[in-house]
């Protein structure tokens, strides 16, 4: 994995490699209808020790130097939940922005109740949250429409800048002030680099 990554001009230098695990496996099934599911091989993987690697201490110095840190729920859920908390802790010290792709997955968590727990935490220090309606939905337990799942996301403490994907469309937000919340909805476009001030210009006019 680590030569095609290399082969697609990926930095490795920070990879770093278990001998004492594999790598994790998951399938994606679909059915007729194009709904996933999900089956996982990750109770031992290597992913899931990463803050027992030795190296892991030279890692968390390195992203204090990074400008942005991207972590998904998955990457939370498969750890143990000592390590989980202390990952949580190292998060927060980071000055880095941070992107959460909440990514909740059930058959991960003991249960819903410590999952509640942990996303509390995480969106609380959370610059850009990534997150779907079938998520929210099975998180929280309750369908909500976009601005309630915004305002939800606010009382959290992920307050900064905000993006949901629906059924058929991206919603990105931000808060300009405590009580308005601006959105505009985006229809099958990839977004691939955009500006913050571009962003702020565009949203304004809505």
């Amino acid at each position: 994995m680590i030569s095609r990554w290399q082969q697609e001009g990926i930095n490795t230098s920070l990879v770093l490699t278990d001998n004492a695990h594999q790598s994790g496996l998951y399938l994606i099934q679909l059915d007729a209808q194009g709904e996933r599911t999900f089956l996982y091989w990750r109770d031992n993987s290597a992913a899931r020790y990463l803050l027992r690697h030795p190296d892991y201490p030279k890692l968390c110095q390195q992203l204090q130097g990074m400008d942005a840190c991207y972590l998904g729920g998955i990457s939370l859920a498969i750890l143990p939940k000592g390590d989980r908390q202390l990952l949580l802790n190292e998060l927060n010290k980071l000055s880095c922005t941070i992107f959460f792709d909440s990514n909740y997955r059930p058959a991960l968590w003991e249960n819903a109740s410590q999952a509640r727990e942990c996303y509390q935490q995480m969106y609380a220090i959370t610059d850009i949250t990534l997150m779907t309606d079938d998520d929210e939905a099975r998180l929280w337990g309750e369908e909500s429409s976009i601005d309630e799942s915004f305002q939800h996301l606010k009382k959290m403490g992920s307050n900064k800048r905000l993006s949901k994907r629906a059924r058929r469309a991206v919603f990105i937000a931000t808060y300009f002030s405590q009580e308005r919340i601006f959105w505009v909805r985006i229809s099958w476009i990839i977004i691939v680099k955009l500006k913050y001030s571009i962003l702020q210009r565009n949203l304004l006019r809505q």
